[in-house]
């Protein structure tokens, strides 16, 4: 798997207790539990759907991991995951863990808007 998957899978696996495959992120809704659509993360955050150890999928419109095809054949529709890992007490916006390239680091759901990714799916485990 490409590393932000890997480092996801591993992330949630030593903190959150989870148990990941191994897939690439855009396979990750056929290997692993797609929870839901992430239309509004703020939302699923604070209704609980979204929980700590859950992965989001994400749409980087510049990746290069956005063309091609995914397991099942159909056209890539995410090309990063990261791990929900809560809300950030002082912002009260979700906070995610990720790898880019060799990069470790925990960003706010605002970053990611304001690079113009996309949330696609939430995903969770199937232990």
């Amino acid at each position: 798997p490409a590393r932000c998957s890997q480092y996801a899978r591993m992330c949630a696996e030593k903190v959150f207790g989870k148990h990941y495959s191994f897939a690439n992120a855009w396979d990750r809704k056929y290997e692993d539990k797609l929870v839901c659509k992430a239309d509004n993360l703020e939302s699923l955050a604070e209704s609980g759907t979204l929980k700590p150890g859950m992965l989001v999928t994400w749409r980087n419109p510049s990746s290069s991991y956005t063309n091609g095809r995914d397991g099942s054949g159909a056209e890539r529709n995410c090309s990063h995951v990261a791990v929900y890992i809560g809300i950030d007490a002082e912002n009260k916006e979700p906070l995610f863990a990720e790898q880019r390239g060799i990069k470790k680091q925990v960003i706010p759901y605002s970053r990611f808007k304001n690079e113009g990714w996309t949330p696609v799916e939430v995903i969770d485990s199937r232990n």
